[in-house]
C-alpha cells in the first residue's frame, strides 16, 4: 500500500496580535448572535446530528433491582451482584451533550469545526500556506479510516506543512509567532481572541436510534434548531472575515451547509428507532446550516447592530477583505456538499 506523496510548504508565520487591545489595528469586538439549523433531508435521505458526552442512558429491570434489597446490604455487595447477573442494569444509548441539563451544541464543538474548517481551506500559493495543521486530520491511506477525510479535503489535505509542526507559543526558542488560524484562535501559550458559546436546543425533538453494527445513540431529529452567541475581542475585518468563512460564509454574505459531528462522512441503516418513523431507513448525520442572526460591533461604548440585508452584505465584506489578505484561502467551501457528491460515487470510506 503506497502512502500519498505530500507537498512540502512553508507556513506564513507573523508576531502575535496583543491580547490586550494595544494594537490599534486589531480593535473590533462584539458578538455574533448564530441561528442553527440540522438539515431535514441530504438528497432525500433523512438527516440527523449526534455530538456524544461519553454518557450512557441505563436501562435496567425494575423487578429485579427491587429484588435485590432483601440480598445487598452495603455497596460492595450491590456491585457483586450487578457483575454476575449484568442484564439487571445495562448502558445502551450514547447521551448528547447537556449544559445545566438542556441539551445544545457545545461552543467546543463550534470551534474545533471552525479552527478544522479554516486551516483546510487554506491551500499554498507559490509555496507558502497562512495555516498550520493544528487539529485538522490529514494524511491516510486507501480504505482505511480517515481516507474519505483526505479525498474531501484535497488538495489541503496533500500538504506538508513546516514538516507537520504547529504553532506553539510556550517553547523557549519561540517568538510567538503564529499562522493566522492560530492567532485569532489561540494556540499553546496564546489565548483565543474569539470565545464560543453554547448553541442551545430551541426546536426539534430528540431520538433514540439503534444503528447498524449494533451503535445506539441518542440524536436529534432533522430540522432541529440551535441558537447561541460568539464574542470576538480586538479583531481586524478580515479576521472576522476569517471567522465567517469557518462558519461557511461566502462571498455574497451567504452560508453553505458544513459537517459537525458524528458518522459525518457516510450512511447509516436504523435497526429500530423511538418513535419508530426511522426504524429500517437509512439515514445521514451532520449536515448544518448556520446563519448569523445579528452582528453586533461595539466601538467605545457605541453598540451598531445589524441584522437582515444590511446584515448579508456586511458579511460579505468581511469575506471579502478576509480572501483579499490570505492568499491561498478558499471561499465557500461545502465539505457536506462535496461529501454528498462523493458518497454518491460510492468513493471506498
Amino acid at each position: 500500500m503506497s502512502t500519498p506523496k505530500l507537498r512540502p510548504v512553508h507556513v506564513k508565520k507573523n508576531k502575535a496580535t496583543r491580547r490586550d487591545m494595544a494594537d490599534p489595528s486589531a480593535m473590533l469586538m462584539g458578538k455574533l448572535r448564530l441561528i442553527c439549523k440540522v438539515l431535514e433531508e441530504v438528497d432525500g435521505v433523512p438527516n440527523f446530528l449526534h455530538i456524544g458526552s461519553g454518557e450512557y442512558k441505563l436501562s435496567y429491570d425494575e423487578k429485579a433491582l427491587k429484588a435485590l434489597e432483601t440480598k445487598v446490604t452495603d455497596l460492595k455487595g450491590l456491585i457483586e451482584h450487578l457483575q454476575g447477573q449484568p442484564e439487571i442494569l445495562r448502558a445502551e444509548y450514547m447521551d448528547i451533550v447537556r449544559y445545566a441539563n438542556k441539551p445544545c451544541i457545545p461552543g467546543s464543538s463550534i470551534k474545533g469545526t471552525v479552527r478544522a474548517r479554516l486551516e483546510l481551506s487554506f491551500t499554498a500559493e507559490k509555496g507558502v500556506v497562512y495555516s498550520c495543521f493544528h487539529s485538522a486530520d490529514r494524511l491516510s491511506y486507501k480504505n482505511q479510516p480517515g481516507w474519505f477525510h483526505f479525498k474531501l479535503w484535497m488538495p489541503a489535505t496533500q500538504e506538508q506543512r513546516n514538516n507537520n509542526k504547529v504553532c506553539n507559543a510556550t517553547a523557549p526558542y519561540n517568538k510567538v509567532k503564529v499562522c493566522a488560524t492560530c492567532n485569532l484562535l489561540g494556540a499553546p501559550g496564546l489565548a483565543s481572541r474569539v470565545f464560543f458559546g453554547n448553541l442551545e436546543h430551541v426546536k426539534g425533538h430528540l431520538v433514540q436510534l439503534e444503528l447498524d453494527r449494533g451503535e445506539k445513540i441518542i440524536a436529534f431529529a432533522p430540522g432541529s434548531v440551535f441558537q447561541g452567541d460568539i464574542t470576538f475581542l480586538g479583531l481586524r475585518d478580515e479576521e472576522l472575515g476569517l471567522l465567517l468563512v469557518g462558519l461557511g460564509a461566502n462571498e455574497n454574505g451567504i452560508f453553505v451547509p458544513i459537517l459537525m459531528g458524528k458518522s459525518k462522512y457516510r450512511c447509516r441503516k436504523v435497526i429500530k428507532s423511538e418513535p419508530p418513523d426511522w426504524t429500517g431507513k437509512t439515514v445521514r448525520f451532520g449536515v448544518l446550516k448556520i446563519e448569523v442572526q445579528e452582528l453586533n460591533i461595539i466601538d467605545f461604548g457605541f453598540s451598531t447592530k445589524l441584522i437582515r440585508e444590511e446584515l448579508r452584505q456586511h458579511i460579505a465584506d468581511y469575506v471579502i477583505k478576509a480572501k483579499e489578505k490570505f492568499p491561498g484561502l478558499k471561499i465557500g467551501i461545502s465539505e457536506a456538499e462535496k461529501a454528498t457528491v462523493l458518497l454518491n460515487k460510492e468513493v471506498d470510506i
